[in-house]
Protein backbone atom coordinates (compact mmCIF):
# COMPACT_ATOMS: atom_id res chain seq x y z
CA UNK A 1 0.00 0.00 0.00
CA UNK A 2 1.16 3.32 -0.94
CA UNK A 3 2.35 5.18 2.33
CA UNK A 4 -0.73 7.98 3.66
CA UNK A 5 0.00 11.75 4.50
CA UNK A 6 -1.57 12.91 7.06
CA UNK A 7 -2.15 16.75 6.39
CA UNK A 8 -3.61 18.39 9.46
CA UNK A 9 -4.02 21.61 11.26
CA UNK A 10 -1.89 22.98 13.87
CA UNK A 11 -2.62 22.04 17.26
CA UNK A 12 -3.95 24.39 19.82
CA UNK A 13 -4.66 23.94 23.68
CA UNK A 14 -7.97 25.18 25.01
CA UNK A 15 -8.70 24.40 28.73
CA UNK A 16 -9.47 22.52 30.26
CA UNK A 17 -5.30 21.76 30.93
CA UNK A 18 -3.70 18.66 28.74
CA UNK A 19 -7.01 18.61 26.28
CA UNK A 20 -5.75 19.24 21.82
CA UNK A 21 -8.58 20.28 19.78
CA UNK A 22 -8.04 20.69 16.00
CA UNK A 23 -9.43 19.20 12.79
CA UNK A 24 -8.00 16.60 10.53
CA UNK A 25 -7.97 17.21 6.74
CA UNK A 26 -7.38 13.62 4.75
CA UNK A 27 -4.54 13.06 2.52
CA UNK A 28 -4.74 11.94 -0.81
CA UNK A 29 -5.30 8.42 -0.58
CA UNK A 30 -4.94 5.44 -3.16
CA UNK A 31 -6.94 2.73 -3.60
CA UNK A 32 -6.34 -0.94 -2.23
CA UNK A 33 -6.10 -4.08 -3.53
CA UNK A 34 -9.25 -6.42 -3.03
CA UNK A 35 -8.40 -8.38 -0.44
CA UNK A 36 -7.93 -5.01 2.14
CA UNK A 37 -12.09 -5.02 2.44
CA UNK A 38 -14.18 -5.69 5.44
CA UNK A 39 -16.91 -8.56 5.25
CA UNK A 40 -20.42 -9.83 5.99
CA UNK A 41 -20.98 -13.51 6.66
CA UNK A 42 -24.85 -14.67 6.89
CA UNK A 43 -25.13 -17.76 9.03
CA UNK A 44 -28.49 -19.27 7.72
CA UNK A 45 -30.35 -21.11 10.78
CA UNK A 46 -34.04 -20.65 8.89
CA UNK A 47 -34.59 -24.54 8.32
CA UNK A 48 -35.25 -22.89 4.34
CA UNK A 49 -32.72 -21.38 1.66
CA UNK A 50 -32.41 -17.58 1.69
CA UNK A 51 -31.20 -14.58 -1.18
CA UNK A 52 -30.04 -11.29 0.94
CA UNK A 53 -29.93 -7.99 -0.85
CA UNK A 54 -27.52 -6.16 1.24
CA UNK A 55 -28.06 -2.40 0.48
CA UNK A 56 -25.79 0.54 1.45
CA UNK A 57 -22.77 2.02 -0.52
CA UNK A 58 -22.12 -1.14 -2.07
CA UNK A 59 -25.01 -3.13 -3.10
CA UNK A 60 -25.05 -6.73 -3.79
CA UNK A 61 -27.24 -9.67 -3.39
CA UNK A 62 -26.09 -13.29 -2.13
CA UNK A 63 -27.63 -16.53 -1.68
CA UNK A 64 -27.37 -18.46 1.32
CA UNK A 65 -28.59 -22.15 1.37
CA UNK A 66 -30.56 -23.17 4.36
CA UNK A 67 -27.87 -24.59 6.81
CA UNK A 68 -24.94 -22.62 5.37
CA UNK A 69 -22.55 -19.21 5.53
CA UNK A 70 -22.09 -17.07 2.70
CA UNK A 71 -19.47 -14.47 3.37
CA UNK A 72 -18.88 -11.01 0.98
CA UNK A 73 -16.79 -8.12 1.30
CA UNK A 74 -18.05 -4.91 1.92
CA UNK A 75 -16.95 -1.24 1.48
CA UNK A 76 -16.92 1.04 5.04
CA UNK A 77 -20.47 2.09 5.70
CA UNK A 78 -24.10 1.96 6.98
CA UNK A 79 -25.99 -0.61 5.31
CA UNK A 80 -29.34 -2.79 6.00
CA UNK A 81 -30.51 -6.31 4.91
CA UNK A 82 -33.37 -7.50 2.51
CA UNK A 83 -34.10 -11.22 2.86
CA UNK A 84 -36.39 -13.47 0.93
CA UNK A 85 -36.91 -16.65 2.36
CA UNK A 86 -38.56 -20.08 0.53
CA UNK A 87 -36.98 -22.53 -2.00
CA UNK A 88 -37.27 -21.56 -5.63
CA UNK A 89 -40.61 -20.40 -7.00
CA UNK A 90 -42.16 -20.18 -3.48
CA UNK A 91 -43.99 -19.28 -0.99
CA UNK A 92 -41.97 -17.09 0.07
CA UNK A 93 -41.56 -14.14 3.10
CA UNK A 94 -39.84 -11.48 3.37
CA UNK A 95 -37.75 -9.29 6.23
CA UNK A 96 -36.17 -6.18 6.65
CA UNK A 97 -33.32 -5.85 9.37
CA UNK A 98 -31.90 -3.05 11.08
CA UNK A 99 -29.33 -0.95 10.11
CA UNK A 100 -25.52 -1.96 10.92
CA UNK A 101 -22.27 -0.28 10.29
CA UNK A 102 -18.98 -1.35 8.57
CA UNK A 103 -16.14 0.06 10.33
CA UNK A 104 -12.07 0.27 8.54
CA UNK A 105 -9.21 1.69 9.55
CA UNK A 106 -5.73 1.54 8.40
CA UNK A 107 -4.98 -1.06 10.93
CA UNK A 108 -8.53 -2.29 11.34
CA UNK A 109 -10.93 -4.24 8.96
CA UNK A 110 -14.57 -5.61 10.83
CA UNK A 111 -16.05 -9.10 10.56
CA UNK A 112 -19.80 -8.64 10.61
CA UNK A 113 -21.84 -11.94 11.10
CA UNK A 114 -25.42 -12.35 10.72
CA UNK A 115 -27.55 -14.77 11.68
CA UNK A 116 -30.30 -15.90 9.60
CA UNK A 117 -33.86 -16.88 11.61
CA UNK A 118 -36.75 -16.01 9.43
CA UNK A 119 -38.34 -14.70 12.00
CA UNK A 120 -39.23 -11.15 13.12
CA UNK A 121 -37.73 -9.98 16.34
CA UNK A 122 -34.33 -11.53 17.70
CA UNK A 123 -30.88 -10.11 18.66
CA UNK A 124 -30.59 -8.89 15.10
CA UNK A 125 -34.00 -7.21 14.97
CA UNK A 126 -35.72 -7.53 11.89
CA UNK A 127 -39.68 -6.52 10.71
CA UNK A 128 -41.42 -7.85 8.18
CA UNK A 129 -41.24 -6.73 4.61
CA UNK A 130 -42.66 -7.02 1.38
CA UNK A 131 -42.15 -8.45 -2.20
CA UNK A 132 -42.39 -5.45 -4.01
CA UNK A 133 -39.64 -3.98 -1.40
CA UNK A 134 -37.24 -6.78 -1.98
CA UNK A 135 -37.66 -7.11 -5.52
CA UNK A 136 -36.77 -3.26 -6.02
CA UNK A 137 -33.66 -3.52 -3.40
CA UNK A 138 -32.55 -6.88 -5.48
CA UNK A 139 -33.21 -5.16 -9.22
CA UNK A 140 -31.13 -1.75 -7.77
CA UNK A 141 -28.20 -4.53 -6.84
CA UNK A 142 -28.31 -6.46 -9.49
CA UNK A 143 -27.95 -3.12 -11.66
CA UNK A 144 -24.94 -2.39 -9.51
CA UNK A 145 -23.28 -5.86 -9.60
CA UNK A 146 -20.14 -6.33 -12.25
CA UNK A 147 -21.56 -7.93 -15.63
CA UNK A 148 -20.68 -12.02 -16.40
CA UNK A 149 -18.28 -10.58 -18.86
CA UNK A 150 -16.50 -8.43 -16.07
CA UNK A 151 -16.30 -11.04 -13.61
CA UNK A 152 -14.86 -13.54 -16.14
CA UNK A 153 -12.51 -10.95 -17.13
CA UNK A 154 -11.32 -9.59 -13.57
CA UNK A 155 -12.31 -12.51 -11.51
CA UNK A 156 -9.43 -14.86 -12.40
CA UNK A 157 -6.64 -11.86 -11.74
CA UNK A 158 -8.50 -10.70 -8.32
CA UNK A 159 -8.78 -14.46 -6.85
CA UNK A 160 -5.33 -15.55 -7.83
CA UNK A 161 -4.22 -12.27 -5.68
CA UNK A 162 -5.88 -13.24 -3.07
CA UNK A 163 -4.07 -16.29 -3.34
CA UNK A 164 -1.14 -14.50 -3.46
CA UNK A 165 -0.03 -16.40 -6.24
CA UNK A 166 2.69 -14.59 -7.93
CA UNK A 167 3.01 -16.50 -10.82
CA UNK A 168 -0.41 -16.62 -11.61
CA UNK A 169 -1.11 -12.85 -11.48
CA UNK A 170 2.05 -12.06 -13.58
CA UNK A 171 1.14 -14.77 -16.15
CA UNK A 172 -2.26 -12.75 -16.62
CA UNK A 173 -0.71 -9.43 -16.16
CA UNK A 174 1.60 -10.20 -19.15
CA UNK A 175 -1.49 -11.30 -21.28
CA UNK A 176 -3.30 -7.28 -21.06
CA UNK A 177 -5.08 -8.37 -18.43
CA UNK A 178 -5.49 -4.86 -16.27
CA UNK A 179 -6.74 -6.09 -13.20
CA UNK A 180 -3.84 -8.21 -13.22
CA UNK A 181 -1.80 -5.99 -13.77
CA UNK A 182 -3.27 -3.67 -10.82
CA UNK A 183 -3.05 -6.48 -8.90
CA UNK A 184 0.87 -6.56 -9.67
CA UNK A 185 1.31 -3.26 -9.17
CA UNK A 186 0.10 -3.96 -5.53
CA UNK A 187 2.31 -7.11 -4.81
CA UNK A 188 5.21 -5.03 -5.73
CA UNK A 189 4.41 -2.11 -3.67
CA UNK A 190 3.26 -4.22 -0.55
CA UNK A 191 5.64 -7.04 -0.84
CA UNK A 192 3.20 -9.48 -1.02
CA UNK A 193 4.53 -12.63 -3.30
CA UNK A 194 7.32 -11.13 -4.38
CA UNK A 195 10.27 -8.50 -3.20
CA UNK A 196 8.83 -5.29 -2.33
CA UNK A 197 9.70 -3.01 -5.48
CA UNK A 198 7.99 0.50 -5.55
CA UNK A 199 9.47 1.23 -8.80
CA UNK A 200 8.24 -1.89 -10.43
CA UNK A 201 4.91 -1.26 -8.99
CA UNK A 202 4.60 2.20 -10.52
CA UNK A 203 5.70 0.11 -14.10
CA UNK A 204 2.71 -2.37 -13.66
CA UNK A 205 0.02 0.70 -12.26
CA UNK A 206 1.38 2.49 -15.56
CA UNK A 207 0.42 -0.63 -17.98
CA UNK A 208 -3.47 -0.26 -16.06
CA UNK A 209 -3.43 3.07 -16.24
CA UNK A 210 -2.81 3.56 -19.89
CA UNK A 211 -6.03 0.96 -20.05
CA UNK A 212 -8.17 3.20 -17.98
CA UNK A 213 -8.14 0.87 -14.82
CA UNK A 214 -9.25 3.62 -12.02
CA UNK A 215 -8.06 1.97 -9.26
CA UNK A 216 -3.91 1.98 -11.15
CA UNK A 217 -4.73 5.66 -12.00
CA UNK A 218 -5.19 6.75 -8.44
CA UNK A 219 -2.37 4.53 -6.53
CA UNK A 220 -0.08 5.75 -9.91
CA UNK A 221 -1.19 9.46 -9.25
CA UNK A 222 -0.96 8.88 -5.64
CA UNK A 223 3.26 7.70 -6.14
CA UNK A 224 3.77 10.94 -8.60
CA UNK A 225 2.09 13.07 -5.73
CA UNK A 226 4.52 11.28 -3.03
CA UNK A 227 7.76 11.12 -4.66
CA UNK A 228 7.36 7.36 -3.73
CA UNK A 229 8.92 4.43 -6.04
CA UNK A 230 8.81 7.44 -9.18
CA UNK A 231 10.36 11.01 -8.88
CA UNK A 232 7.87 13.65 -7.92
CA UNK A 233 5.53 15.25 -10.79
CA UNK A 234 2.69 17.39 -9.70
CA UNK A 235 1.11 17.90 -13.02
CA UNK A 236 1.48 14.19 -13.39
CA UNK A 237 -0.42 13.20 -10.82
CA UNK A 238 -3.34 15.85 -11.24
CA UNK A 239 -3.84 14.24 -15.06
CA UNK A 240 -3.95 10.62 -12.91
CA UNK A 241 -6.38 12.03 -10.72
CA UNK A 242 -8.80 13.52 -13.81
CA UNK A 243 -8.81 10.63 -15.14
CA UNK A 244 -10.46 8.57 -12.66
CA UNK A 245 -12.23 11.26 -11.92
CA UNK A 246 -14.06 11.87 -15.04
CA UNK A 247 -15.08 7.90 -15.06
CA UNK A 248 -17.10 8.78 -11.81
CA UNK A 249 -14.32 7.75 -8.96
CA UNK A 250 -14.85 9.68 -5.51
CA UNK A 251 -11.38 9.12 -4.15
CA UNK A 252 -9.89 10.64 -7.30
CA UNK A 253 -12.21 13.80 -7.01
CA UNK A 254 -11.46 13.91 -3.32
CA UNK A 255 -7.41 14.02 -4.29
CA UNK A 256 -8.14 16.59 -7.04
CA UNK A 257 -9.56 18.41 -4.68
CA UNK A 258 -6.44 18.48 -2.29
CA UNK A 259 -4.13 19.19 -5.01
CA UNK A 260 -6.30 22.15 -5.22
CA UNK A 261 -6.45 22.98 -2.03
CA UNK A 262 -2.44 22.49 -1.45
CA UNK A 263 -1.57 24.19 -4.31
CA UNK A 264 0.11 20.84 -5.77
CA UNK A 265 0.68 21.31 -9.63
CA UNK A 266 -1.71 24.56 -9.62
CA UNK A 267 -2.14 27.63 -7.80
CA UNK A 268 -4.22 27.58 -4.54
CA UNK A 269 -7.46 27.53 -5.34
CA UNK A 270 -10.00 26.70 -1.92
CA UNK A 271 -12.91 27.10 -4.38
CA UNK A 272 -11.87 24.87 -6.60
CA UNK A 273 -11.30 22.58 -3.83
CA UNK A 274 -14.23 22.67 -2.72
CA UNK A 275 -15.89 21.86 -6.05
CA UNK A 276 -14.04 18.84 -5.68
CA UNK A 277 -14.29 17.92 -2.56
CA UNK A 278 -18.37 18.43 -2.82
CA UNK A 279 -18.56 16.39 -5.56
CA UNK A 280 -16.93 13.53 -4.18
CA UNK A 281 -19.27 14.09 -0.80
CA UNK A 282 -22.40 13.99 -2.76
CA UNK A 283 -21.58 10.68 -3.99
CA UNK A 284 -20.99 9.56 -0.45
CA UNK A 285 -16.70 9.02 -0.75
CA UNK A 286 -16.19 10.06 2.79
CA UNK A 287 -12.68 10.96 1.85
CA UNK A 288 -14.81 13.88 0.58
CA UNK A 289 -17.07 14.58 2.96
CA UNK A 290 -14.95 14.87 5.65
CA UNK A 291 -12.61 17.29 3.73
CA UNK A 292 -15.03 19.29 2.77
CA UNK A 293 -16.42 19.24 6.43
CA UNK A 294 -13.21 20.27 6.70
CA UNK A 295 -13.42 23.56 4.73
CA UNK A 296 -16.88 24.88 5.70
CA UNK A 297 -15.40 24.67 9.28
CA UNK A 298 -11.96 26.89 8.47
CA UNK A 299 -14.24 28.93 6.37
CA UNK A 300 -11.85 28.13 2.94
CA UNK A 301 -13.22 28.28 -0.65
CA UNK A 302 -16.92 28.76 1.16
CA UNK A 303 -18.43 30.52 3.72
CA UNK A 304 -17.34 29.29 7.31
CA UNK A 305 -20.88 27.23 8.63
CA UNK A 306 -19.93 25.15 11.62
CA UNK A 307 -23.66 23.39 11.37
CA UNK A 308 -22.73 22.16 7.65
CA UNK A 309 -19.11 20.91 8.94
CA UNK A 310 -21.09 18.69 11.37
CA UNK A 311 -23.80 17.72 8.64
CA UNK A 312 -20.44 16.27 6.17
CA UNK A 313 -18.59 14.47 9.06
CA UNK A 314 -21.60 13.04 10.72
CA UNK A 315 -22.15 11.16 6.88
CA UNK A 316 -18.61 10.40 6.71
CA UNK A 317 -18.60 9.30 10.69
CA UNK A 318 -21.37 7.17 9.95
CA UNK A 319 -19.72 5.46 7.11
CA UNK A 320 -16.70 4.48 9.70
CA UNK A 321 -14.35 7.28 9.57
CA UNK A 322 -11.80 7.83 12.06
CA UNK A 323 -10.93 11.44 10.95
CA UNK A 324 -14.64 12.23 10.97
CA UNK A 325 -15.59 10.88 14.14
CA UNK A 326 -12.15 13.11 15.62
CA UNK A 327 -13.36 16.06 14.35
CA UNK A 328 -16.86 15.86 15.41
CA UNK A 329 -15.72 14.96 18.92
CA UNK A 330 -13.74 18.23 17.95
CA UNK A 331 -16.83 20.80 17.09
CA UNK A 332 -19.06 18.84 20.41
CA UNK A 333 -16.06 19.65 22.68
CA UNK A 334 -15.45 23.24 21.56
CA UNK A 335 -19.05 23.82 20.79
CA UNK A 336 -18.78 24.85 17.91
CA UNK A 337 -22.23 24.65 15.70
CA UNK A 338 -23.59 22.75 18.66
CA UNK A 339 -23.92 23.63 22.53
CA UNK A 340 -20.81 21.80 24.36
CA UNK A 341 -21.32 18.81 25.13
CA UNK A 342 -18.31 16.40 26.67
CA UNK A 343 -20.34 13.63 26.71
CA UNK A 344 -20.60 13.47 22.87
CA UNK A 345 -17.64 14.98 22.50
CA UNK A 346 -16.34 11.33 24.72
CA UNK A 347 -17.88 9.31 22.47
CA UNK A 348 -16.89 10.34 19.21
CA UNK A 349 -13.31 10.44 20.47
CA UNK A 350 -13.72 6.83 21.09
CA UNK A 351 -14.72 5.67 18.14
CA UNK A 352 -11.82 7.52 16.37
CA UNK A 353 -9.74 5.82 19.25
CA UNK A 354 -10.89 2.29 18.33
CA UNK A 355 -9.58 2.77 14.37
CA UNK A 356 -6.04 4.10 15.92
CA UNK A 357 -6.45 7.92 15.04
CA UNK A 358 -3.70 8.98 17.50
CA UNK A 359 -5.18 12.42 18.16
CA UNK A 360 -8.07 10.73 19.52
CA UNK A 361 -6.44 8.62 21.37
CA UNK A 362 -4.90 12.12 23.24
CA UNK A 363 -8.16 13.06 23.93
CA UNK A 364 -10.02 10.40 24.98
CA UNK A 365 -6.99 9.47 27.38
CA UNK A 366 -7.54 13.16 28.22
CA UNK A 367 -11.80 12.72 28.71
CA UNK A 368 -10.63 9.45 31.17
CA UNK A 369 -8.27 11.39 33.20
CA UNK A 370 -10.24 14.76 33.96
CA UNK A 371 -13.97 12.89 33.73
CA UNK A 372 -14.77 14.63 30.90
CA UNK A 373 -18.53 13.26 29.79
CA UNK A 374 -17.27 10.09 31.22
CA UNK A 375 -16.45 8.68 34.89
CA UNK A 376 -12.39 9.52 36.25
CA UNK A 377 -10.00 6.77 34.95
CA UNK A 378 -6.36 7.24 35.75
CA UNK A 379 -5.82 3.57 34.03
CA UNK A 380 -7.60 4.25 30.95
CA UNK A 381 -5.73 7.05 30.65
CA UNK A 382 -2.59 6.42 30.97
CA UNK A 383 -3.21 3.10 28.16
CA UNK A 384 -4.73 5.48 25.46
CA UNK A 385 -2.14 7.78 25.98
CA UNK A 386 0.33 5.51 25.73
CA UNK A 387 -0.91 4.40 22.04
CA UNK A 388 -1.02 7.85 21.33
CA UNK A 389 2.51 8.26 22.32
CA UNK A 390 3.42 4.97 20.27
CA UNK A 391 2.62 7.19 17.06
CA UNK A 392 4.48 10.02 17.84
CA UNK A 393 2.15 12.19 19.38
CA UNK A 394 4.08 14.92 21.38
CA UNK A 395 1.49 15.71 24.10
CA UNK A 396 0.54 12.06 24.89
CA UNK A 397 4.42 11.56 25.12
CA UNK A 398 4.23 14.08 27.99
CA UNK A 399 0.96 12.52 29.96
CA UNK A 400 2.36 9.17 30.10
CA UNK A 401 5.32 10.70 31.84
CA UNK A 402 3.69 12.98 34.31
CA UNK A 403 1.04 10.25 34.59
CA UNK A 404 3.69 7.17 35.46
CA UNK A 405 5.00 9.28 38.09
CA UNK A 406 1.80 9.84 39.65
CA UNK A 407 0.36 5.78 39.07
CA UNK A 408 0.38 3.62 41.60
CA UNK A 409 2.61 0.03 40.55
CA UNK A 410 -0.46 -1.92 40.80
CA UNK A 411 -2.59 0.79 38.18
CA UNK A 412 0.27 1.11 36.11
CA UNK A 413 0.69 -2.84 35.61
CA UNK A 414 -3.26 -2.76 34.63
CA UNK A 415 -2.82 0.42 32.21
CA UNK A 416 -0.09 -1.40 30.14
CA UNK A 417 -2.08 -4.96 30.60
CA UNK A 418 -4.79 -2.96 28.72
CA UNK A 419 -2.72 -1.68 26.54
CA UNK A 420 -1.34 -4.87 25.75
CA UNK A 421 -5.14 -6.31 25.18
CA UNK A 422 -5.89 -3.61 23.04
CA UNK A 423 -3.48 -3.99 20.75
CA UNK A 424 -3.87 -7.79 20.47
CA UNK A 425 -7.47 -7.10 19.80
CA UNK A 426 -6.79 -4.65 16.98
CA UNK A 427 -4.36 -6.49 14.80
CA UNK A 428 -4.86 -6.00 11.28
CA UNK A 429 -5.68 -9.07 9.56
Amino acid sequence: MIKKLWWSLVPRRISPGIFQSFLILLPLLPLRAAEDQSSVSFDNKSGRPAVVVLVGPRRQTVAVPDGKTAQTTAAPGTYHILVRYGPEGGPFTYTRGESFTVEESATRYSTTTITLHGVVGGNYKTASSSSDEFERGLAEATAAEPSKEAREKFGPAVEAFNRRDFPAVKAMAERGNAEAQFCMGEMYSRGVGVTRDKATAAKWWRKASDQGHVGAQCNLGDMYHTGDGVTRDYAEALRLFAGASDKGDGKAMSNLGGMYREGHGVPTDYKQAVNWYRKAAELGTPEGQVNLGVMYAEGKGIEQDYKEAINWYRKAADQGDGRAQFNLGALYSDGHGVERDYTEAAKWFRKAAEQGVSQAQHNYGVCCYQGLGIPKDVVQAFMWFSLAADQGHTGAKQNCSILAGKMSPEDLSKAKAAKSEWMASHDKK
